[in-house]
């Protein structure tokens, strides 16, 4: 075994296309951005049954969750990937498509999306209304156009983002069932 250290870029794929079997043991890990990482790479995942890796790996279908209070689970879980060459292939395909649409900007929409049905949970239904003179165009702290609109709980506002090809457009970019849409005049 060799400790390498923090590793990135060309140095991070090469040493995942070494692997047959990513195993993770963290049962404290709650974004598990190594094991999303390991889907990329095609590879079977097999990880503790509890925090991030519960809404990372889907057990059967791109690896294995065990239980992290039984080390003889998690060699179990390593042994029947070892064994069955074509179910750990199966599974690395599953765990590669699986990640294969997720980029920060879908992560960000998101969280946006998480949030946007929060702040309504209990809110009275209709569309927000936009109190006279308030609402409008402003700048962002980092300088990105903010439409901003000022309903009689909160204020919510829309970020205009660059889009790949250059093509700008604002999030969300498209409207989810049940989610309330932004009053514009």
């Amino acid at each position: 075994m060799t400790f390498t250290g923090p590793l990135r870029g060309a140095d991070l794929a090469d040493a995942y296309a070494m692997l047959d079997v990513f195993v993770h043991t963290g049962a404290a890990e709650t974004f598990g951005q190594t094991l999303q990482e390991a889907h990329a790479a095609g590879l079977p995942v097999v990880a503790p049954a509890s925090g991030g890796p519960l809404d990372l790996v889907a057990p059967g279908l791109d690896g294995e969750l065990y239980d992290p209070d039984a080390p003889l689970a998690l060699r179990a879980a390593v042994a029947r990937l070892h064994a069955d060459r074509t179910l750990a292939e199966r599974m690395g395909c599953a765990g590669r498509l699986r990640v294969e649409g997720t980029t920060w900007e879908a992560v960000g929409d998101e969280l946006l999306a998480h949030h946007e049905t929060a702040r309504t949970i209990g809110a009275p239904p209709g569309p927000p209304r936009a109190p006279p003179g308030r609402g409008g165009t402003r700048r962002s702290v980092l300088g990105r156009r903010m439409e901003v609109f000022h309903t009689n709980t909160t204020a919510t506002a829309r970020r205009s983002v660059r889009r790949p090809y250059g093509k700008a457009s604002s999030w969300p970019s498209r409207p989810q069932a049940g989610r309330r849409q932004p009053y514009r005049r």
